[in-house]
């Protein structure tokens, strides 16, 4: 697994916790589109398109 962060303090606050999840999630999305056939920029798409949304919304972007 690729993400690999954890908190010092042993736990996360809550931002934290919000944007580690995130990261998660995109990740196992990517993960799941990697298959024989399928094109990078689908791959591409259906991690950044959310992220981008989820993440504007989270840091007001």
């Amino acid at each position: 697994m690729l993400n690999l962060t954890f908190p010092i303090s042993g736990k996360f606050i809550p931002e934290q916790k919000v944007i580690y999840q995130l990261v998660l999630k995109a990740q196992l999305a990517a993960i799941e589109q990697v298959k024989p056939g399928n094109p990078y920029k689908q791959i591409h798409d259906t991690v950044s398109i959310p992220w981008r949304c989820q993440m504007g919304s989270i840091f007001k972007i």
